[in-house]
């Protein structure tokens, strides 16, 4: 099932409603909007919706994977996605846990994820066409990146070739090696890490990413893991 709509409120939303209503939503089940009024962001923060980007949520049921690093196997296929659009694999990396960004910083596609029965909910926007204002940070679309206008109406086949990426069964070490390969943040870099509730920072290199997604530092003289739903990251010169 693939549904399109106009206008939502969110795409999410929409389809957390859909399977707490009882309504039968299978794997890779996907809704697509044109807008969106009430687009969700990872904490709570907004996704700006511009006609010709693309906003979807996608259904995806456990697999041999496990459930926390569903986001970082979703970041793979988004990258994957990007390159058959002539993306080159230098200029877009993936990070963690749920930002694919160009040239080290700015922003073209995010992942929000939430469990929901008996999977998660895939929220995925990219900037295809064009790059909304970010306050935090600066944004970048596909078109920017390549060069190649794409029609107004390119989102539905993006979204199309995203989910063929994600129709692949993952296996865990080869999508952990991919991960690795394109991340942005790799072993020995410096970086620096923002507690969201405290709001207390902290330092640290990366060692590895770890067997349930979680990103492992070495800060203090101690190993340290890094859960998603608790950092934000930036690079640290040390």
């Amino acid at each position: 099932m693939k549904i399109r709509l106009k206008t939502v409120d969110s795409t999410q939303k929409f389809l957390r409603d859909q399977i707490k209503g009882g309504k039968p939503v299978q794997h890779l089940d996907a809704v697509l909007a044109d807008m969106q009024t009430g687009g969700l962001g990872r904490q709570g923060r907004p996704w700006i919706s511009v006609p010709g980007n693309l906003n979807a949520s996608i259904y995806v049921v456990q697999n041999s994977i496990p459930l926390t690093w569903v986001p970082l196997w979703v970041g793979v296929c988004l990258f994957r996605t990007f390159q058959k659009y002539g993306a080159g694999k230098e200029q877009i990396k993936i990070k963690w846990p749920n930002d694919l960004v160009f040239g080290g910083r700015s922003k073209i596609a995010g992942i929000l994820c939430e469990k929901q029965g008996e999977g998660v909910i895939v929220g995925v926007g990219v900037n295809l066409k064009s790059a909304p204002e970010l306050q935090d940070r600066p944004s970048v679309s596909l078109e920017q990146v390549t060069g190649v206008e794409l029609p107004l109406n390119a989102s539905e086949a993006f979204l199309d070739r995203l989910l063929e990426e994600m129709s692949y069964e993952p296996f865990l070490p080869v999508i952990k090696k991919l991960y690795e390969e394109h991340a942005l943040f790799k072993s020995g870099d410096f970086i620096q890490f923002e507690d969201i509730q405290t709001k207390e920072f902290g330092t640290g290199s990366v060692l590895r990413y770890g067997d349930y997604g979680e990103l492992v530092v070495m800060s203090g003289g101690k190993e340290k893991k890094l859960l998603s739903e608790e950092v934000h990251l930036r690079a640290h010169k040390p």
